[in-house]
C-alpha cells in the first residue's frame, strides 16, 4: 500500500535536455548528437520503401519554431541589412566608372565588367553555395 503512494521513479528524475542553450553554443555547435536525438522514436523503419522522416523533438531548443519573436526578428533585420549592403556597394561602384577608366586606361566595356560580374554573383551564387552545402553534409563525421 505505501508503495503506490511513493512517487514513481521516473517522475522523480528530471530531464537533462536543456530547454534553453546559448546564442554562440547554437553557432558553433552545429553538429551536436545527444542521446535523446539517437533515442528519439522516428516514424519510419529505415528502408528504401518506409524512409526515416526526421523531425523536430518536442522541446528542443535548436528548433527555430521555438525561438521568441525577437530572436526571430533579429534574425530576419540582420539578413535584410546585410543583403541591402551587399546591393548597395554594387551601386557604389557604378558610381565610380568614371574614375576607374581614368585610373586604369581602360575602355567602358572592361570598366562594366567588375559589376556585370557582381550582378552575375547575385544570380549564380545561391545555387553554388546550395551544392556546397549539400556537398559537405555527405561528409562523414569526424573528417
Amino acid at each position: 500500500m505505501a508503495v503506490d503512494m511513493e512517487p514513481q521513479l521516473s517522475e522523480k528524475i528530471e530531464s537533462s535536455a536543456p530547454t534553453k542553450i546559448t546564442f554562440w553554443r547554437m553557432v558553433f555547435d552545429q553538429g551536436v548528437i545527444t542521446q535523446q536525438i539517437i533515442d528519439h522514436p522516428y516514424p519510419g523503419s529505415g528502408t528504401d520503401d518506409d524512409p526515416f522522416a526526421v523531425t523536430w523533438i518536442a522541446d528542443d531548443p535548436r528548433n527555430p519554431m521555438n525561438f521568441s519573436e525577437v530572436k526571430k526578428w533579429t534574425f530576419t533585420m540582420v539578413v535584410a541589412v546585410a543583403t541591402l549592403a551587399v546591393s548597395l556597394v554594387s551601386s557604389a561602384y557604378t558610381g565610380g566608372i568614371q574614375e576607374i577608366m581614368l585610373d586604369f586606361n581602360i575602355g567602358q566595356e572592361l570598366a562594366t565588367l567588375g559589376v556585370s560580374l557582381f550582378v552575375l554573383g547575385f544570380a549564380v551564387s545561391p545555387r553554388q553555395y546550395k551544392r556546397l552545402n549539400l556537398a559537405l553534409r555527405n561528409i562523414p563525421q569526424g573528417y
